[in-house]
C-alpha cells in the first residue's frame, strides 16, 4: 500500500534533509540516518518499495536489510546480488559510484540492466538506485521502485535525492 506523495514533492525533500542534518548533528547513528532516508524517499516520492542493501564483504553480495512498501516479509530476505563484473544495473551502480534510474525498465535501453531476479520479485516499472559511499568504497544503497506506473521526477527532485543519500555516507564516515 504505498503512500500518496506530498503534494509539494521538493520541499518534502528539503525538510527531509534539513531534518537529516540536524539527525546528524545531534549525533544519531547511521543506522538512525538510513532508516531516515528511506523514509524519506519512499514518503516523499510514494514509491512502491524503498530497501536498504548493506554490503556483505565475507560474501561478497549486497543484502536487502530493511525498507518501506508491500510484502517486504517476502521480499528483503529475497533481494540482493552477488557483486561481480555483471554489467547489470547494480553491479555498474556498485562499481561507478553512481546512481542510476531507469524510469521504463522494459525501453530498449534498459532491458539488458535489470537483472531477472529483481525483475520476477518485485516487476518494477521504475527502478531508482543510490549507491551509499564510504571512503570511495560502496559499502550500501538505497533501491526504490514503482510498480504499475512509471516514475516521474524532475531534475530538481533528483539532486535532492543525491543530497539526502550522500548525507548519510556522511554519517557513516563521520562514524568511522
Amino acid at each position: 500500500d504505498t503512500a500518496a506523495p506530498p503534494e509539494d514533492r521538493k520541499s518534502f525533500l528539503v525538510d527531509a534533509i534539513t531534518e537529516l542534518t540536524t539527525a546528524m548533528l545531534n549525533k544519531a547513528s547511521p543506522n538512525e540516518v538510513l532508516a531516515m532516508v528511506v523514509k524519506s524517499i519512499y514518503q516523499g516520492l510514494g514509491m512502491s518499495h524503498v530497501l536498504l542493501l548493506i554490503r556483505d564483504p565475507k560474501r561478497h553480495v549486497m543484502q536487502a536489510r530493511s525498507g518501506h512498501g508491500k510484502d517486504l516479509e517476502t521480499i528483503v530476505p529475497k533481494f540482493g546480488f552477488k557483486i561481480g563484473p555483471a554489467q547489470d544495473m547494480f553491479n555498474q551502480a556498485l562499481r561507478k559510484g553512481k546512481e542510476f534510474i531507469v524510469l521504463d525498465v522494459d525501453h530498449e535501453q534498459y532491458r539488458s540492466l535489470v537483472p531477472t531476479w529483481c525483475r520476477d520479485l518485485v516487476n518494477p516499472s521504475s527502478i531508482l538506485l543510490f549507491p551509499i559511499m564510504a571512503n570511495g568504497n560502496c559499502i550500501g544503497m538505497v533501491y526504490a521502485d514503482k510498480q504499475d506506473t512509471y516514475a516521474r521526477i524532475s531534475a530538481e527532485e533528483f539532486k535532492l535525492l543525491v543530497t539526502l543519500v550522500q548525507q548519510s555516507s556522511i554519517a557513516i564516515q563521520q562514524r568511522g
